[in-house]
């Protein structure tokens, strides 16, 4: 793939350098189709990893089915007086 031009002026990137580091310098540095291949490069690395795309079950959420609080009453009303 030919390297093409990034997308923000090199004095934005400097101010990017100074204040985020180098590695999101090389970050901002890419196109916006080189972030999307690099970012898929990365999900693969994490997958080879051991990682997994499994939703991680979060008690503290009030729609999640997996974790009702209690039985629903039987003529389906909340049994707020």
């Amino acid at each position: 793939m030919a390297a093409s031009a990034p997308l923000v002026p090199a004095a934005i990137l400097a101010e990017i350098t100074t204040r985020v580091g180098p590695e999101w310098y090389e970050w901002y540095a890419l196109t916006p189709g080189e972030r999307w291949e690099e970012s898929a490069r990365l999900w693969h690395t994490y997958i080879d990893l051991g990682g997994s795309l499994d939703p991680i079950a979060d008690s503290e959420c009030p729609g999640d089915p997996r974790h009702a609080r209690g039985a629903i009453p039987v003529d389906g009303r909340s049994g707020v007086r």
